[in-house]
């Protein structure tokens, strides 16, 4: 993906997400990571399993994602996995 990504691609349905390191440290220091939508999406994002998937586990917090996502990635706790990279 070239230049910023649009809201569909940030979306997608295959879009797969990790935690950053800083996101890591972010679930180890808060209290209760299921608090708002941020942490929860924050605290499923594993590096292999597609969004849609993700929405299927906790469809409450769909709604959300539009904001949560750009939020996540903004503040460099989540980054999106290139579907070309091998799986360390």
């Amino acid at each position: 993906m070239i230049g910023t990504p649009s809201a569909a691609d940030l979306l997608s349905d295959s879009a797969i997400y990790k935690r950053t390191a800083r996101g890591q440290r972010e679930l180890l220091r808060v209290d209760d990571p299921g608090a708002t939508a941020a942490l929860r999406l924050l605290s499923r994002v594993n590096g292999y399993t597609e969004l849609r998937r993700l929405i299927d586990l906790a469809p409450g917090d769909a709604a959300s994602l539009g904001r949560v996502i750009p939020e996540l990635l903004g503040e460099h706790l989540i980054e999106r996995v290139d579907p070309d990279e091998p799986v360390v």
